[in-house]
């Protein structure tokens, strides 16, 4: 029987194919312009032929185009056509042209290459880089068989548009349509269609205060990027934008500006990194007009703020339900920035380098938060269930606070209090001039249960150990023995701590981020210790050194 339906479902798909090939190729009504530019370092790498793609390394070799190694769905979606549009060289037009042509002429009946997600995403990358495909030597591509090929996308897509399960696939989907569709001539009516169905999705994606289910900071600068460009190939085809689609655009920007860091870039947690350079700055520049920041905690985040210093610390529970296949075990991590300098941050995502890297950066300890055991404190499954968070833990009390020109937040996570009987509780005080970062860390076991839980594991071989882990930016250098940290524009933070005797060492890490060519090494300072009360607090500061100066000069080589 599942031959049989397998047999059934390849017949169906052979049929939708054909039918969408069979249209006319309608002619095009403006050349579009490319609506992302990816990383030029990614870029470089691709041009070398030795590559992270869909979480596994590619090697190519001479003369081996990227469909000789993979045809997974990393490869399909043409993600990768951004990264050589950041190259503006011969060498990465002749390579983009390539292997857009190897997928025309063999690729394109693979069944693997029409998920409906991967397939508009593949269509949306040949429409903002028709120029580029089509354009100057070496060799363009004709610019009516892409047309072609853009409009057999359109047509296969259209049709499965309501039949998506979730908004995000819904969103991706119905924005290429739009894009595509208002680049050609004739295709009204597919536009209107396909901006009705971005309109369904925005109260779904972007809630009303702004914020979007995921609790990923760059899932919701993508949301806003799609209803942007939407908004802008409508109207620049002179066509009506539906209301919702401006409305959830002004909801968005606040929540996107309050979760910026010093540096421009998005904090880094559930999922998402920092977002592409510049993606962010275009994002709310486009968004004008709808830039008021919320006066209070934003998707879950605190944001602390003066001179010239940002924290930004997740002070919720992770997300559920769908989003609970991405959630970070996180919960209370914070990251710290000076300038343009990122101090301390979190791992990051690394799903694009494997499943490996992607349990990794989920996990408690490649956060900046405190780890009981080496255990999160939301767990995530093993085996078949392992995107799965099956045990979220709770913030039971958070708030906010400020005096005399301090700002800080306090929050409670009950996250150990089923294994070992601990809360644990974190207070973040940033300075009125920015240049110092104080923080108590408290565990304890608070009522007369969850005492006696605790000393039974104490009484056992090995006791209670935890960690504090404060996870250092690449271009952070702490110092040998982790008592400052030294970054890019000579600016010097100084660390020190106080509370039971704790070991401090600084340790590999890495930084990961979808941006990145590869993962990317890095240091950690990580205090450990033993817990033998039924109560350890913790403090700590990271501050500039007193010679910093207010501000300091800090420019790119």
């Amino acid at each position: 029987m599942a031959g049989r339906t397998g047999a059934t479902g390849g017949l169906a798909l052979r049929w939708a194919l054909w039918r969408a090939g069979r249209g006319p190729v309608p002619a095009l009504a403006r050349m579009p312009e490319p609506r992302e530019i990816g990383s030029a370092a990614r870029g470089d790498a691709l041009l070398s032929g030795s590559f992270w793609l869909g979480g596994r390394k590619v090697k190519l070799s001479q003369g081996q185009t990227l469909w000789d190694a993979t045809s997974g769905p990393a490869a399909q979606d043409f993600g990768w056509m951004d990264d050589l549009a950041a190259r503006p060289d011969a060498a990465a037009r002749a390579l983009a042209r390539a292997w857009t042509l190897a997928w025309l002429d063999g690729q394109s009946r693979s069944p693997a290459a029409w998920d409906a997600a991967t397939a508009a995403r593949r269509m949306q990358a040949m429409v903002h880089h028709l120029a580029l495909l089509t354009g100057d030597p070496p060799d363009p591509l004709p610019e009516a068989r892409l047309l072609a090929a853009i409009a057999r996308h359109a047509r296969f897509l259209l049709p499965r548009l309501p039949r998506l399960r979730t908004p995000r696939d819904r969103l991706t989907v119905a924005a290429a349509l739009v894009g595509a569709a208002t680049a050609m001539a004739g295709q009204g009516a597919m536009a209107a269609t396909a901006a009705g169905a971005v309109a369904g999705t925005a109260d779904a994606l972007v809630l009303k205060d702004g914020t979007t289910p995921s609790r990923s900071p760059e899932a919701l600068l993508d949301i806003t990027a799609a209803l942007l460009a939407t908004e802008q190939a409508l109207t620049d085809a002179g066509l009506t934008v539906p209301g919702p689609i401006p409305a959830a655009i002004a909801r968005a920007a606040p929540v996107l500006r309050a979760l910026r860091h010093a540096d421009g870039g998005l904090a880094r947690f559930h999922g998402g990194g920092r977002g592409r350079p510049g993606r962010l700055d275009r994002v709310l520049a486009a968004a004008s007009g709808r830039l008021i920041p919320p006066d209070r905690p934003v998707m879950g985040f605190v944001r602390l703020s003066a001179g010239r210093t940002t924290v930004i610390a997740d002070n919720a529970a992770p997300p559920g339900g769908d989003d609970a296949a991405t959630a970070h075990a996180g919960t209370l991590g914070f990251e710290l920035t000076s300038g343009r300098r990122p101090v301390v941050i979190s791992c990051g995502p690394g799903g694009g380098f494997g499943e490996d890297w992607a349990q990794a950066g989920r996990a408690t300890p490649s956060h900046s938060v405190l780890s009981v055991e080496g255990t999160s404190s939301s767990r995530l499954g093993t085996g078949p269930e392992a995107p799965v968070m099956t045990t979220r833990a709770r913030v039971p009390a958070a708030h906010q606070m400020s005096e005399e020109g301090d700002h800080g937040a306090h929050a409670v996570l009950d996250g150990w209090s089923a294994t070992h009987g601990l809360l644990y509780a974190r207070t973040l005080i940033l300075s009125a001039d920015g240049r110092a970062l104080y923080g108590e860390e408290r565990l304890y076991a608070g009522s007369p249960d969850r005492r006696r839980r605790l000393a039974d594991l104490q009484a056992a071989p090995g006791g209670v150990t935890f960690a504090l882990r404060f996870h250092l930016h690449p271009d952070a250098t702490p110092s040998p023995d982790g008592r400052s940290v030294t970054l890019k524009s000579g600016e010097v933070w100084e660390f020190r701590h106080q509370g039971p005797a704790m070991n401090l060492t600084v340790e590999p890490s890495v930084m990961l981020d979808p941006a990145l060519p590869q993962p990317l090494p890095t240091r950690v300072i990580t205090l450990t210790a033993r817990l033998t009360e039924g109560e350890a607090r913790i403090g700590w500061t990271f501050a500039k050194a007193e010679d910093t100066p207010a501000a300091i000069r800090d420019l790119e080589p």
